[in-house]
């Protein structure tokens, strides 16, 4: 049995916000001050890391909870404040260790899909050979029973009857080409989250209709039939342009938006603090100039809004759409862009490598205000064309026929 270590830390955003941060869950790296940090400083210390860890011949798994308290204390609410924190901080953890025991339970049970098939057996046989000793389903463990339950879902609906029953299939991101970023990045170490191109072929070949949410033609495009209805993005900020040369950062840390060119650079980064930390410990990186926000759906107004970063990190490798690209734009924000989104448009701020992205910023840093406007209307007006939710709305009618 594994033993699970829950790590929280509860700390008051007073302690670590500035006058003129208005976002909860600010942090300075350089003061080593980030929301959690003291938890992964005391597992370095230890020698240990989030996840499954061995000592001794034993086996246990530390997950961290992280929250905070916005009460001042000198408030009364301060120890209801702290209280829910704790609880949010608890849950937090907990849902980390569902979170890993779920990827654990989905590797094995790939490996043993394809032992399976190779020997010509059902998938659930082999799950339930292993637990010979029960004698019931009762006697399973909980992490067994969990693994059955999902052989025999897949097995009651991915079946040769079944696959003809999928009607359309909607692709949000190219796998194939979002695994081969770290490669076409000339990185060692990438972070990315779960996915399986086999599967994604198989699908794509299954659906009667498939549609693709991207503006660039993806490799499915040359194995099947693809229905385009690229995502829409409704402007209705239009702000002008911003002269702050700090650089924000505003999406998910996964590998094809290149986190790790902020390394060095005067920078905003409104992210998930735990992927972003895995840049930091994996790559070495130092990120001494960076102050990271946990994302939050409900400060997402307010970051963009800032007076006091102007300059976009949007320079997402095969990047779908690009929602945050769009938020960039429409909140008066230049962006650095990748050689591959919207290439058909002519726009000299884009970059592949950390060098050319540094490179960039000082270009855009020596502009005039009458410059980066020109350059942000350009732009922003041509993508205007995404900014027609009647037209999104219709395409997908006339496929579901409502």
């Amino acid at each position: 049995m594994k033993k699970i270590i829950l790590l929280y830390l509860l700390a008051p955003l007073l302690l670590f916000s500035e006058p003129e941060d208005e976002l909860d869950g600010s942090v300075e790296l350089e003061e080593i001050s980030m929301d959690g940090q003291a938890c992964y400083d005391y597992l370095d210390s230890k020698g240990y890391e989030e996840g499954g860890n061995e000592r001794r011949g034993k086996k246990f798994f530390i997950a961290v909870g992280i929250d905070s308290s916005g009460a001042n204390m000198s408030q009364l609410a301060y120890i209801d404040s702290i209280q829910n924190a704790f609880i949010r901080a608890q849950m937090n953890a907990k849902t980390a260790i569902a979170e890993s025991q779920a990827k654990v339970i989905q590797s094995e049970i790939s490996n043993e899909f394809v032992q399976a098939f190779k020997e010509g057996k059902k998938p659930v046989n082999i799950i339930q050979a292993k637990d010979e000793e029960a004698q019931t389903y009762e006697d399973l463990s909980m992490y067994q029973k969990m693994k059955v339950l999902i052989h025999q879902r897949l097995d009651e609906t991915i079946t040769q009857e079944n696959k003809d029953k999928i009607e359309s299939l909607c692709v949000h991101v190219s796998l194939d080409l979002s695994l081969k970023s770290g490669f076409d990045l000339g990185l060692k170490n990438y972070l990315h989250f779960s996915a399986v191109p086999e599967w994604e072929k198989k699908v794509v070949k299954w659906a009667k209709k498939v549609m693709w949410i991207g503006i660039n033609k993806t490799p499915l495009h040359d194995q099947v039939d693809i229905i385009d209805i690229p995502n829409y993005y409704e402007f209705t900020q239009n702000k002008k342009v911003c002269m702050s040369n700090r650089v924000g950062f505003a999406s998910r840390c996964e590998t094809r938006k290149s986190p790790h060119f902020l390394d060095g650079v005067d920078s905003y980064v409104f992210t998930d603090t735990h992927d972003f930390n895995w840049w930091k410990k994996n790559l070495k990186l130092k990120f001494e100039k960076t102050r990271v926000y946990q994302f939050n759906y409900n400060n997402l107004h307010k970051f963009f809004n800032r007076e006091d970063w102007g300059i976009s990190h949007s320079c997402f490798l095969n990047e779908p759409f690009g929602y945050s690209i769009f938020q960039s734009l429409d909140y008066g924000k230049l962006p650095i862009l990748q050689n591959d989104w919207c290439e058909e448009y002519e726009y000299p701020f884009r970059a592949l490598t950390k060098q050319e992205f540094d490179q960039q910023i000082k270009n855009i840093s020596e502009l005039s205000e009458k410059e980066r406007q020109n350059y942000l209307d350009g732009l922003r007006d041509y993508c205007r064309k995404y900014d027609n939710k009647e037209v999104w709305v219709e395409k997908y009618l006339q496929i579901y026929n409502f």
